[in-house]
């Protein structure tokens, strides 16, 4: 009887842990809204060409302000002031990185997504100190591994463990149960519920976003945030407009982010140099080594 119980409770175990997915991808999720946080609040200002650019917040992944659950976007949020006589278009907002990478703004977040993934694991070749993103991409990983985990367990028992064979029998031949068991649910994430989260994502994502290109009258401001796929060592943000003939530029030095996604500021020129790593045994590979501060003067 004890045994029979066992093998119930391992065969209920296993529906449970594939109904625990039943809310839909984590990927399209919003954070709940009494969860959301001002943004981290930057007062960084430039202008040139009688165009002003500042960037008064930012939010990167899980930060403050992060109204989306794992977004591998950073957001900037900008203002914009027209101090011309006449009106101008900005058509164009760019990132500069450690790489010397020009980044555009983005308007699909799915597809920025998709880079900022990219990057991250450019980084991960280069042996570059990827910081908590990439370590929440392990944890999502981990937790993955243990959910399949469970089902190995079932084989392994009966071929090892003749004890827990009975337990092994249940989940093995139990398996058209949880199958039954999970498909509508499975069924409701791809059909109804992704879908629903991916459009509230979507609607906040455009509620948000500034669209380009925006025309600004003459002494206006507009305000708005700009996407930009996760972009680590960010070193400067250009805006780039045009007033009739005339094309401008105007760029901002994003002073105290050059360690952003990392977990120490890397050596620029080393990290340029650096080579994805192969994995090759003969190939000899170092992380990328710390920026080195120049010494201070003390005359």
């Amino acid at each position: 009887m004890t045994m029979i119980r066992q093998s119930l409770g391992a065969l209920l175990f296993a529906i449970g842990v594939l109904l625990m997915a039943g809310c839909g991808s984590s990927s399209y999720q919003m954070v709940e809204t009494k969860a959301v946080q001002p943004a981290a609040p930057l007062g960084l200002t430039a202008t040139a060409a009688g165009l002003e650019l500042s960037v008064t917040g930012i939010i990167v992944y899980d930060s403050l302000g992060t109204w989306k659950q794992h977004a591998y976007w950073d957001e900037y949020v900008v203002r914009l002031i027209n101090h011309r006589a006449e009106p101008l278009t900005v058509e164009l907002i760019e990132l500069g990185d450690v790489l010397d990478r020009r980044v555009p703004s983005g308007t699909d977040p799915w597809a920025l997504e998709k880079t900022g993934t990219k990057h991250e694991k450019s980084l991960q070749r280069l042996l570059a100190p990827a910081d908590a993103a990439g370590s929440a991409r392990q944890r999502a990983q981990q937790r993955v591994s243990v959910a399949e985990g469970a089902a190995g367990l079932a084989f392994i028992s009966i071929l090892y463990v003749p004890a827990m064979a009975p337990v092994g029998a249940a989940l093995i031949y139990g398996a058209p149960l949880v199958f039954l068991a999970y498909s509508p649910f499975y069924l409701a994430n791809k059909l109804v519920i992704d879908p629903k989260n991916r459009g509230l994502v979507l609607t906040e994502f455009n509620r948000r976003r500034l669209p380009l290109p925006v025309s600004i009258p003459p002494g206006a401001t507009v305000t708005g945030s700009v996407f930009f796929p996760l972009t680590p060592g960010p070193e400067r943000i250009s805006a780039h407009a045009r007033s009739g003939q005339e094309e401008m530029r105007v760029s901002l030095d994003l002073s105290g982010l050059e360690g952003l996604h990392f977990t120490y500021v890397p050596d620029k020129e080393a990290l340029k140099a650096a080579k994805p790593y192969r994995g090759v045994i003969f190939d000899r590979y170092h992380p990328i080594p710390e920026r080195k501060v120049p010494p201070t003067d003390k005359s």
